[in-house]
């Protein structure tokens, strides 16, 4: 993953990846070598090696548990650049990554919820092409995760913008934004609870419709 070449670096990525995504508990127990070597890549001036990474930093991060802390400043650092400058096919993963760090650090997300649910209702959105709806999924799907983190109280003042989003992502010819929508929707009824009621008449049509 350091190696001078940007080949073996990107094929490295890639092989960690992987193997990362059936054994995550066992890569996660690595971290203390591989979480630098994965924060370099993600400054790497080959973005398919960013993109990799990335990749293989979101399989580990859920497997991280308490060990997560540690990290989160900088991680959310340089997601959060990423996030605003990176190339469109990066974007998306490290907008998962962001989400997946959220749900594995709980309360200890709370410092940076501020920033991130800003950026997450304009990827919300978004519309344009496929690359740019590919956004907008997965800013939806990860709406569900950073309310899962941070709860229903810090989340309530932001619930009805991103339901109208994610209603509104329904009505786009996109299989994808109705899976990201169902999914949102899901985690929204376990946040929310009897809350959530309010919103059954809008989400139920959608889900017939597409049965």
């Amino acid at each position: 993953m350091s190696d001078p070449d940007t080949r073996v670096r990107r094929a490295s990525c890639m092989a960690l990846g992987c193997i990362a995504d059936e054994l995550d508990d066992e890569v996660a127990s690595h971290h203390e070598k591989l979480m630098p070597l994965i924060f370099n890549l993600m400054s790497d001036s080959n973005q398919a090696t960013v993109k990799y990474a990335l990749n293989a930093l979101d399989c580990i991060l859920e497997s991280l548990g308490d060990n997560i802390a540690r990290y989160l400043p900088q991680l959310m650092e340089r997601l959060v650049i990423l996030l605003d400058t990176g190339a469109m096919d990066v974007k998306p993963i490290a907008l998962s990554a962001i989400g997946s760090a959220a749900h594995s650090s709980g309360e200890g997300f709370a410092p940076y919820f501020g920033e991130v649910i800003a950026r997450i209702k304009r990827a919300m959105a978004l519309t344009g092409d496929d690359d740019t709806l590919a956004l907008r999924g997965v800013a939806t799907d990860t709406a569900g995760a950073i309310a899962e983190a941070a709860g229903r109280e810090a989340f309530r003042p932001h619930l009805e913008e991103t339901m109208r989003l994610a209603l509104e992502g329904m009505d786009i010819s996109s299989s994808g934004m109705r899976e990201s929508g169902y999914c949102y929707f899901g985690v929204m009824s376990r946040v929310f609870e009897a809350e959530f009621s309010q919103y059954i008449g809008y989400i139920a049509p959608h889900l017939l419709d597409t049965l």
